[in-house]
């Protein structure tokens, strides 16, 4: 943060982020964008309404990013590679104490 001018430094991200699903409903794939602070095991999963793990999108060490957020796409498999069902799924991001979860739907 630069006082003098009131304005963030053009260097790094303002606050880790994860940001809404698109395009939502989707079929058959959507993008998530996120981006971190400072580097951290990040951790993005999907799970159905019962809580159940589906997919872990992912799972690794991120450094902050200048220009643009990172961004993974889901294309409707679960952990074994097979199609999940038609519904509504959340998905969960953890990065050090930054936590935030989103819901998205896959339509048929």
């Amino acid at each position: 943060w630069d006082a003098g001018s009131g304005s963030l430094d053009a260097e790094t991200p303002a606050e880790y982020s994860l940001k809404a699903a698109y395009p939502n409903p989707f079929n058959p794939t959507t993008t998530i964008e996120y981006n971190v602070l400072e580097p951290s095991n990040v951790n993005i999963v999907i799970y159905d309404m019962m809580g159940r793990e589906v997919k872990t999108l992912v799972n690794d060490v991120v450094s902050p990013r200048i220009s643009g957020n990172y961004s993974v796409v889901w294309d409707g498999t679960n952990n074994a590679n097979a199609f999940v069902a038609t519904g509504v799924y959340v998905y969960r991001m953890i990065a050090n104490n930054f936590v935030k979860t989103q819901k998205m739907t896959l339509t048929k």
